[in-house]
């Protein structure tokens, strides 16, 4: 990891400590090497002045010696000089030839005493060894070498008449490095102990700058996890960090408003949710209720002797009913949408019965128009499927019947074929096509929008609430697939949607099929061995239910409340009680709990079915969990009411 990056994941504290460190460090190093250059250079010009001052004695010193050209003389004065300065290693004389006139090397004379012998000795010396150690003239006066450890200084002395002489002096610079030295000694003494009393500084004083900030970080902490935010941070500064949490301070303010508001919201749209499903409820009870006793005396009324013009009245009334259950159904269905509350069931779906299911319930409808019926299938689809055959149903049905409502002649076509298969999917793509009025291809969005239809005069001429395509289309896109349109006006339309369904294997199909051969099996009629009990609440649908068990051979008890159904109960013994959910003094649900709980075997064992008026979701699951054996929805199928009862006695019976 390089130093950015520990840096980045470094805690605050740490940067903070590491900043100061590295603002003392860089401080530290810029000072000393200021006064660390400051003072080489300071003593390097103090032994230039000092060299050069003692060259210039020793240039005064021997003028007239070297005048008068007696170098014994000025031999001794030079090493009289420069014998007593230790860090002399060289000197020389040069007359004003530039001539060497007088030499000193440290290395080669030992205290020669005075006397003409001795300067032979020494001259003897210089002039063999001179070409090797003496230096040559320079014009250069100073010469500072560093590296080589010496300084060297040329000094001339003038009279009147040009130059006298010129003094060589070689100085060594041990001195200079023994200052250095001791100068790097101290300087890292006291660069680590400055450094070191920064770094304990930082510590005790980045709490001044970091805490509040982590106060701050916490705070924020505490928020995301809690969700309060009436949390406040006090702190007493007059700085930047006092603005920062002023304004944070401010912001949970506005923050938690918002929330409080947004919260409000909230609960007003759960309880608005909540009044709409409940009045949804009732709504569903209130109409399917007298609903169910229309269509189902319409049916009883159907089956007796009638002339043509009755007969016709009779239709009306059907279709009047049929129409008005539809729309209360796509009423239902747009609020379980609208709520999320829409659940998808994967069941086998066998397409061709399906297809002629959708046919059959618009049959009456086609032959009224006298419109032609085309169904095309592609042979590569499975013959059996995996998804939910309810809502399938329920988009085919609504395009068809659309299909069907606006064309006056022509043809309508419903077919499907495959777009697309792997190994264990299939996609589909099911179409509707008629030759009807056509839409214009500005109205193709609105169509589909709740409560809307191309134009005003389609809804006055054809009828219809505009929610059978918008449902449609978004049953579709909940189960992941896309509804597509084509249509040319006074042509005709083509609605068709793509859906994914899993496979269905051969194996899955058998034991569907065997089982249904089991339940069919089941389904034995024994009319008059049974007695059942019926608890309703209301006289027409009594009247209906009644009227229905008693062409059936069953003997009939009503009870007009869940109360009385339990009176009953325990003083006569029924083989199947049909409950209603929804009545006065004690509902269905209960009279069913109170039966299952309270009362001894066998009554409290009797089967039990759910009639209701109310179609949303879950409430079959609370018949179940109810104790109930079966759930029907009104206005019911009288088919499916007596195929219900027969398949519940036949399981309680054997």
């Amino acid at each position: 990891m390089t130093i950015t990056e520990k840096f980045k994941n470094a805690s605050i504290q740490r940067k903070i400590v590491w900043i100061i460190m590295l603002v003392s460090t860089v401080s530290l190093v810029l000072a000393s090497a200021f006064f660390f250059t400051y003072d080489f250079v300071s003593y390097r010009n103090k032994m230039i002045r000092d060299v050069s001052q003692l060259a210039k004695i020793i240039g005064d010193n021997n003028d007239a010696s070297v005048e008068l050209n007696q170098q014994v003389a000025a031999q001794r004065n030079l090493y009289e000089i420069l014998s007593r300065d230790p860090h002399i290693l060289q000197g020389a004389i040069f007359d004003k030839r530039q001539r060497l006139f007088a030499f000193y090397d440290v290395r080669l004379l030992q205290n020669p005493e005075s006397g003409e012998e001795e300067y032979v000795t020494i001259k003897e010396t210089t002039d063999s060894e001179k070409t090797h150690t003496s230096p040559t003239f320079s014009e250069e006066s100073v010469r500072f070498d560093f590296f080589a450890n010496h300084l060297d200084i040329f000094v001339s002395t003038y009279d009147d008449n040009g130059r006298i002489n010129t003094v060589f002096l070689r100085s060594e610079l041990e001195v200079f490095y023994d200052r250095l030295l001791r100068y790097l000694g101290v300087y890292i003494i006291f660069f680590a102990c400055t450094l070191l009393v920064s770094y304990i500084l930082s510590i005790k004083l980045q709490s001044f700058i970091s805490k509040p900030i982590l106060d701050l970080a916490q705070v924020t902490k505490r928020i995301s996890s809690n969700k309060d935010y009436s949390i406040r941070i006090d702190y007493d500064r007059n700085d930047e960090i006092d603005t920062l949490i002023s304004a944070f301070n401010g912001m949970l303010s506005e923050i938690g408003t918002q929330n409080e508001s947004l919260v409000r919201a909230k609960e007003e749209a759960e309880l608005s949710a909540k009044a709409k499903q409940e009045f949804l409820a009732n709504m569903s009870h209130e109409i399917r209720t007298p609903m169910n006793g229309v269509i189902g005396v319409a049916d009883l009324l159907g089956e007796t002797d009638l002339n043509t013009q009755q007969k016709k009245y009779l239709d009306i009334i059907r279709n009047s009913a049929d129409n008005l259950l539809v729309i209360i159904n796509d009423i239902l269905d747009l609020s379980k949408i609208e709520s999320g509350k829409m659940v998808f069931e994967d069941g086998v779906i066998q397409l061709s019965r399906v297809i002629d299911t959708v046919i059959a319930s618009c049959m009456p409808k086609l032959e009224a128009k006298k419109l032609q019926v085309n169904v095309e299938h592609d042979p590569d689809v499975p013959a059996s499927i995996i998804g939910d055959a309810v809502r399938l149903n329920q988009i085919l049905l609504n395009l068809f019947s659309n299909a069907i409502k606006f064309t006056i002649k022509g043809y309508v076509t419903l077919g499907y074929k495959l777009q697309d298969e792997t190994s264990d999917d299939v996609l589909l793509r099911f179409y509707v096509k008629d030759t009807g009025i056509g839409i214009p291809r500005d109205k193709f969005e609105a169509i589909f929008t709740s409560f809307t239809q191309a134009t005003s005069d389609t809804t006055r001429k054809f009828g219809g609430t505009g929610l059978g395509l918008s449902i449609s289309r978004q049953l579709v896109e909940l189960q992941g697939g896309k509804m597509f349109l084509e249509s040319e006006l006074g042509k005709g339309s083509v609605f068709s949607f793509e859906l994914k369904f899993k496979k269905q294997s051969e194996v899955t199909i058998d034991s569907v099929d065997e089982h249904a051969a089991v339940e069919q099996e089941k389904e034995v009629y024994a009319t008059g061995k049974h007695k059942i009990l019926l608890a309703e609440d209301n006289d027409v649908n009594q009247m209906l239910v009644v009227t229905l068990l008693n062409q059936w051979g069953y003997e009939v008890d009503v009870a007009e409340n869940g109360k009385v159904a339990v009176e009953m109960l325990e003083n006569n013994s029924y083989g199947l009680i049909l409950m209603d959910v929804h009545m006065p003094e004690m509902d269905g649900y209960s009279a069913t709990r109170k039966i299952r709980s309270m009362m001894k075997a066998p009554k409290n064992e009797v089967p039990i079915i759910a009639m209701t008026a109310s179609a949303l979701k879950g409430e079959a699951d609370r018949c179940i969990a109810a104790g109930m054996d079966d759930y029907i929805s009104k206005p019911f199928n009288k088919n499916i009411l007596y195929e219900k009862i027969a398949r519940t006695l036949a399981i309680y019976e054997g």
